[in-house]
């Protein structure tokens, strides 16, 4: 798809934020994901953010925000991250199912470790989820 001018613009800016924040905020790692995710060749520039943002935070319950890092991984191919990156982010969300507390978005985060897994080759862990 060809980028709107509108996404071109953001993307820029958050690569500039990311650039001043030595690559750890968060947030732009986030939105830079949504920005780069419709195209295979965008999505490639995004691969530091994606690796950044699961490493910071695969100890918290942010589900969304580790998930995301599987649209990265799957655009760019490697399954098998973004497998590792949906557990973590199911993970998550077990520990607020737990609590009696709703996480966001759990339905997603297991279709979309069970796609990575199955398009990955990984057969075994499609059927532990």
């Amino acid at each position: 798809p060809l980028p709107m001018p509108q996404t071109v613009e953001s993307t820029k800016l958050l690569r500039e934020v990311l650039e001043v924040t030595n690559q750890t905020h968060p947030y732009a790692q986030h939105l830079l994901i949504h920005s780069t995710e419709m195209s295979n060749v965008q999505a490639e520039t995004a691969l530091t953010s994606a690796e950044h943002l699961l490493a910071n935070t695969a100890k918290l319950q942010d589900q969304h925000l580790q998930h995301m890092t599987s649209h990265t991984y799957l655009r760019t191919g490697r399954y098998h991250q973004a497998l590792l990156s949906n557990v973590v982010a199911v993970r998550s969300d077990d520990a607020y199912l737990q609590h009696h507390w709703m996480p966001y978005g759990p339905g997603h985060n297991s279709v979309f470790l069970v796609c990575c897994a199955l398009w990955g080759g990984e057969k075994a862990e499609a059927y532990k989820y």
